[in-house]
């Protein structure tokens, strides 16, 4: 596959999407030939095309149903996985299984590293549908090479194409796509799918950055897990699971974490993500849910879909840009793929923050009323005793020699012996 990759960069018969097409008339033209329009007329082969582009572009609105799962904790070509080895890990190269992961590392050195898994053998007749689903993480930043870190490859029917992963960049093998300012060594959620073996998408945690249609000629429908270790410095893989099946549609909620309804706000003020699962293994786009609010406030955006490490295929996490407002009932409307939605709501009861400081400041007011009662209720002043007779007072004029007065004007007779007989 990747002498296949390389001789077609040159000149591969792709078509980008019609949003995208360098010519509408050729992939109009690969869709007649394909679907057997060639003899309709001009009327009639447009109408069949507007038809078939029309299933295409509701592709997104469907759920999936699970073939094959490799869950990273045994060697891609362990005989319970099905791998086989394409390029050998060595010598700078090594494998590990670490936390559920499978982990290719480079100390000092670039070598390839690859695996081939055969979806349908050459003669074989491949799904009618197929998504396909694995999670990365890599502690490489992008700088210049889009080729020097991980790989994933996908051939179905007509279709061929390679997405170079890096840390924190995801960038198609013709260059004209790309994601970048993911989060460095965090696992990421890539997404294939299509459902005609020509037009078909790659996402990268709910977000679609690839949408082509491409024209290679029918040959073995495999995968390919590739690590280059060709990046400065050394680097190091983590594949946590592979996963593919057929699309599907209908399936509906069954449940949801927190739970859909009134939420305490002491627990989920800040509520920006939550989980649902589905009623069996399913994938819902950014753009297949709508946010309302029931006040008419503006709802929160969903920005990311994505499965966590070691949830099952039906379980998905919605990640929004902010929480949802308190005191309002946010409803979140998932398509379902078959003309039916699945709702799911939450309240947050709560105080609006400029409530808050009202609500802190007349608590203060009471406190002090109620400190000042209490305070006059322990501290009662006891009764004055009735006021005292009022007495003369005389005024002590004690010329020498003469007796002195006591306040109560009883005489005194001095002391002849004493020298200060004028002296009380």
């Amino acid at each position: 596959m990747e002498e296949d990759l390389a001789a077609l960069q040159y000149d591969r018969r792709l078509v980008r999407s019609f949003f995208h097409a360098p010519s509408v008339a050729y992939a109009q033209g690969l869709i007649s030939n394909a679907y057997g329009l060639g003899p309709l007329t001009d009327m009639g082969r447009r109408l069949v095309i507007s038809l078939v582009m029309l299933l295409v572009a509701v592709g997104s609105l469907s759920a999936d149903e699970l073939l094959y799962s490799y869950e990273g904790i045994v060697v891609p070509y362990d005989t319970s996985a099905g791998w086989v080895i394409y390029d050998p890990c060595e010598p700078e190269c090594s494998e590990s299984i670490q936390d559920g992961h499978f982990v290719l590392t480079w100390v000092g050195g670039a070598d390839i590293a690859n695996y081939d898994l055969t979806i349908a053998a050459s003669g074989e007749e491949p799904p009618p549908t197929l998504w396909v689903e694995w999670r990365f993480r890599s502690n490489n930043f992008f700088t210049t090479s889009p080729s020097c870190d991980g790989q994933f490859s996908v051939r179905y029917r007509h279709i061929l194409d390679t997405i170079y992963m890096h840390g924190d960049a995801a960038i198609s093998f013709s260059g004209d796509f790309a994601v970048f300012g993911l989060d460095v060594n965090n696992f990421h959620t890539y997404r294939f799918e299509s459902r005609d073996g020509l037009h078909y998408t790659f996402a990268v945690d709910g977000d679609v950055f690839v949408d082509m249609i491409d024209a290679q000629g029918l040959a073995r429908s495999r995968l390919q897990l590739r690590g280059r270790g060709a990046c400065a410095g050394d680097q190091v893989n983590e594949w946590d699971y592979v996963r593919f099946g057929t699309l599907s549609s209908g399936e509906g909620i069954i449940a949801s974490d927190p739970p859909a309804g009134i939420l305490a706000p002491h627990t989920y003020a800040g509520l920006d993500r939550f989980s649902v699962t589905f009623s069996a293994p399913n994938f819902v786009y950014i753009d297949d849910i709508t946010a309302e609010v029931t006040g008419g406030g503006e709802p929160p955006q969903v920005v990311r879909t994505w499965r966590r490490d070691n949830d099952g295929p039906e379980t998905l996490e919605v990640v929004l840009d902010r929480p949802i407002p308190l005191n309002e009932t946010t409803r979140f409307v998932f398509k379902n793929g078959a003309g039916g939605t699945s709702v799911i709501s939450y309240t947050v009861r709560g105080v609006p923050a400029a409530s808050a400081w009202t609500l802190v400041v007349m608590a203060l007011l009471i406190l002090a009323a109620g400190t000042i009662v209490v305070v006059r209720r322990c501290h009662r002043l006891a009764p004055l005793p009735p006021p005292r007779p009022a007495q003369p007072r005389l005024r002590h004029t004690r010329p020498r020699g003469t007796v002195g007065l006591r306040h109560d004007a009883t005489p005194r007779v001095p002391d002849p012996m004493s020298r200060w007989g004028d002296v009380l």
